[in-house]
C-alpha cells in the first residue's frame, strides 16, 4: 500500500490582519515531530515569515513547477531566493503536468532553472477526473507518486512509536465526543 495513514492539517482562509504566526511554528513541528515520521507541508509562493521558518525547519525542499516557461521563470527567481537563504542545497525540482511531446527537454528546464529534475508527474486530466468519480488512483499519476517516493526514500518503512502511559489507558477523544453539524465536538 502506498500510504498508510496519513493526518492532514487543513489551512484557513488568508488572514490579512499581518498577525505573526511565525511564533507557533516551532511548537507546531515540536508536536509534529513526536507523532509522525514525515511531514510535508505545502507552501504558498510568498516568502513571509511563518513559511520561511517552515522551510528553515525542512530536510528537503521540493521546489514545483510546469514545464512552461513562465512557470519556470518564477522557478529560477524562487530557487535564487532560497540559495540566499541558504536553503537551496535541499532543494529539488518536481515538474507538475508533464507531457511526452514537451516542447523543452528536461535537460533544457534543469538549465533554464539551474537545478537538475528530481521527479515529474504526469499530466492527466482525464485520468484525475475519472479517479475522483470512481474512487480509484489515477494510473499515471499513481505510477508517478510511486517513482517520487522511492526516489525520495519516503518509502522507508514506518517505526511505530512507543506509546507514552497515558496514551495506553486513555480513550480516542472521539469516545467522548461527537462531532456536531457544524464540526465542533459535542459531549456524547
Amino acid at each position: 500500500m502506498l500510504f498508510r495513514s496519513i493526518d492532514l492539517l487543513i489551512s484557513r482562509a488568508a488572514d490579512l490582519s499581518q498577525a505573526k504566526y511565525e511564533q507557533y511554528t516551532p511548537a507546531l513541528f515540536e508536536f509534529a515531530h513526536r507523532n509522525y515520521t514525515a511531514i510535508h507541508a505545502d507552501l504558498p509562493d510568498s516568502l513571509d515569515g511563518q513559511t520561511l521558518a517552515v522551510l528553515h525547519e525542512a530536510h528537503q525542499v521540493m521546489l514545483v513547477t510546469t514545464p512552461e516557461l513562465a512557470a519556470l521563470r518564477l522557478a529560477k527567481l524562487k530557487l535564487d531566493a532560497l540559495r540566499k537563504l541558504d536553503i537551496g542545497d535541499r532543494t529539488r525540482l518536481v515538474l507538475n503536468r508533464t507531457a511526452k511531446n514537451s516542447i523543452l527537454s528536461n535537460d533544457e528546464i534543469s538549465e533554464a532553472v539551474g537545478l537538475e529534475v528530481f521527479a515529474e508527474f504526469a499530466s492527466d486530466y482525464a485520468g484525475v477526473t475519472d479517479s475522483l468519480r470512481s474512487a480509484r488512483p489515477a494510473p499515471k499519476v499513481l505510477e508517478s507518486a510511486r517513482q517520487f517516493v522511492a526516489k525520495a526514500g519516503l518509502n522507508q518503512p514506518v517505526q511505530q512509536r512507543k506509546k507514552k502511559f497515558m496514551e495506553r489507558i486513555s480513550l480516542p477523544i472521539t469516545e467522548y465526543f461527537r462531532p456536531s453539524m457544524n464540526g465542533s465536538l459535542l459531549r456524547s
